[in-house]
């Protein structure tokens, strides 16, 4: 599944925030947001990947892909 946002959202400091986390790397400079994508098939350079896990596979396993396709954050 994949979200597109309308504007670019907030920095990812301020979605970590909002989600209760904090982001892993301190001093990470702001990365706007396009969307927010479940697979990587589905990414668009740009998006955060949400690395969920599912009944056959985790989506940790894809981050180094979602990464190569444009992810700007990821969410685990």
């Amino acid at each position: 599944m994949r979200i597109s946002l309308a504007t670019p959202m907030q920095e990812i400091g301020t979605l970590a925030a909002a989600l209760g986390s904090v982001p892993v790397a301190k001093g990470v400079p702001p990365v706007k947001i396009g969307g927010m994508a479940t697979h990587t098939k589905e990414l668009k350079a740009g998006d955060a990947f949400v690395a969920l896990r599912g009944a056959r596979r985790n989506g940790k396993d894809f981050v180094l892909e979602a990464l190569a396709r444009g992810a700007v954050a990821v969410l685990t």
